[in-house]
């Protein structure tokens, strides 16, 4: 039974770099829907991710398929990549649909880590979970995403808020809620985000001070 499982992921992932490589790159001609169908293919790789911590099919796979899809995402979010390739005049179209929708499954990522811990009480959950989820903010904390790739929030900053590392900013009320998480490597690299993303509001803030003043 696992081979057949392996085998299927195999070809997942197979599919999965196939439309990272291939077929987004050369999307120029698509249109807005048929490139978005592709997003969210990679994206429904990642659903291991809502699977029971205990389950076999998570274990099976949440190491392989939807570790792979989920750093597909992130890599097509990242402005900084395929620069000077002939996939980086149409990578922006492409990050800008992409970001909202590795925000969204990295809510939901951090939300069932939360839960499942919650639920496995005293005892600790895999460690691959908590090795999962600490690549995934050492991934995220490494890119810049490009500018209006997130709809506006309210208030004042979110002019200076809209590329770089905005993703965090967006992240925080996950980022603050799994900070009470048991494990003490996991907590420590959250906090560090926090430093992070203070750092980033109080840059912002003193932007927002240099501003000119029109008066009516």
């Amino acid at each position: 039974m696992s081979d057949v499982i392996k085998k299927s992921q195999d070809l997942d992932i197979i599919l999965m770099n196939f439309i990272l490589k291939v077929l987004l790159p050369n999307s120029e001609n698509l249109d807005r829907n048929s490139q978005q169908e592709l997003i969210i293919l990679i994206d429904s790789g990642c659903t291991a991710f809502n699977t029971s911590f205990s389950s076999i099919s998570y274990k099976n796979s949440g190491d392989v398929l939807d570790t792979f899809c989920i750093e597909a995402l992130i890599r097509l979010c990242n402005s900084e990549e395929e620069q000077g390739s002939k996939f980086y005049p149409v990578k922006q179209k492409i990050s800008n649909m992409t970001t909202p929708i590795l925000v969204n499954r990295c809510k939901t990522i951090f939300h069932k880590y939360l839960a499942d811990e919650k639920l496995s009480g005293t005892v600790p959950l895999p460690s691959y979970r908590r090795h999962t989820l600490l690549n995934i903010m050492a991934k995220l904390r490494r890119i810049s995403i490009f500018p209006n790739s997130l709809p506006a929030k309210e208030g004042a900053i979110i002019a200076f808020l809209k590329g770089g590392k905005a993703h965090l900013i967006y992240l925080m009320p996950e980022i603050v809620e799994c900070i009470t998480t048991k494990e003490p490597e996991l907590r420590s690299v959250l906090k560090e985000v926090m430093v992070d993303i203070n750092m980033m509001l109080l840059g912002d803030i003193a932007k927002l001070k240099e501003l000119p003043v029109h008066h009516d």
